[in-house]
């Protein structure tokens, strides 16, 4: 309503081209943006964590195996080195994966001339980047947190088990060797 009392034109309440709502409908459109290019990039992520976490795990699963095999040491203390180890093999594939998901997802919004329309619809390309450095700042700060935090401890905890293990299955051999 105006000053005087009197009802405002329908084209000046909101609701028109330049209207309130067009804003609003524009913040809409760039959340459903961001999380269309979010849920674009997750599934070739969670892909590729996977798949490098295990070719980088694969490395080590040989030396476990003897373990195992050989040592006759029980599998559930050698899950347990894995399971340590695991940080410091995440610190190697995070990074790796989120690079194959940015370019997957890129490649999607290319080749589906979805980052044309978008373009085109008024999205500009920087703001077309916003989700990619959300999920790079979120891939950073794991890393972060990795790196500094439990890789330190995981370390410990890992040089605690193997002597358990030594000190449990060397005395074994030296007895049994006798």
């Amino acid at each position: 309503r105006s000053r005087g009392g009197r009802a405002l034109p329908k084209r000046l309440q909101g609701g028109g081209a330049c209207g309130i709502t067009s804003v609003n409908q524009d913040r809409r459109m760039l959340g459903i943006v961001d999380r269309y290019v979010l849920r674009e990039i997750a599934p070739p992520f969670a892909i590729s964590l996977a798949v490098f976490t295990f070719l980088v795990v694969m490395d080590r699963v040989y030396q476990l195996a003897d373990l195992v095999i050989a040592k006759g040491v029980p599998l559930r203390m050698v899950a347990a080195l894995l399971a340590l180890l695991m940080p410091s093999f995440l610190i190697l594939t995070l990074p790796m994966a989120l690079l194959v998901a940015t370019l997957f997802a890129c490649r999607r919004l290319v080749c589906d001339l979805e980052a044309d329309a978008l373009r085109m619809s008024g999205v500009s390309p920087l703001r077309l980047f916003r989700p990619f450095l959300v999920a790079a700042l979120i891939v950073t700060m794991a890393v972060g947190c990795l790196t500094l935090f439990v890789t330190s401890w995981a370390y410990g905890a890992l040089q605690r088990q193997v002597v358990k293990i030594l000190r449990a299955y060397a005395c074994d051999e030296s007895v049994s060797s006798s």
